[in-house]
């Protein structure tokens, strides 16, 4: 394997795990703001002071 093709390989691989990686944050921040606003748990929220946001990812 030519030094080009192996880096465009890496590169491609990098790609998809930024790619992956956006997605799961994505999937983690909207189940977050779906658990933050469950009556029980909104309650516990305050009452403990707890930030359950997720800095730079808006809610959904």
């Amino acid at each position: 394997m030519a030094t080009s093709e192996f880096r465009n390989e890496l590169k491609d691989d990098y790609l998809k795990q930024q790619q992956r990686i956006k997605e799961r944050v994505d999937q983690i921040s909207c189940l977050m703001s779906v658990l933050k606003e469950d009556p029980y748990i909104k309650k516990a929220i305050e009452q403990n002071g707890y930030d359950v946001d997720i800095p730079g990812i808006p809610d959904f």
